[in-house]
């Protein structure tokens, strides 16, 4: 959080799916849950949830189609190195 107070920048985007995955106890959830609450002196302005994109997959793979919204949460790109 510190690095965030120290830059202030005008907005902050956070990705659900993320958000979701990081533990409550974590800096990082910490600064999710500062965020969310609006503690940070932040406000959601924009919410946008995209569709699935592949709704007739045979099977449905939860992490393809469906709402991602299961806990836990077992897949991220987060440590994708690009």
């Amino acid at each position: 959080m510190p690095q965030l107070q120290d830059n202030q920048p005008p907005y902050f985007i956070l990705n659900a799916d993320y958000a979701r995955a990081e533990a409550a106890e974590s800096d990082i959830g910490q600064l999710i849950a500062g965020l969310q609450n609006g503690q940070l002196g932040y406000s959601l302005v924009f919410r946008y949830r995209q569709p699935a994109p592949w709704p007739w997959l045979p099977g449905r793979p939860r992490d393809l189609v469906g709402d991602r919204n299961e806990r836990p949460i077992t897949s991220v790109l987060r440590h994708v190195n690009p």
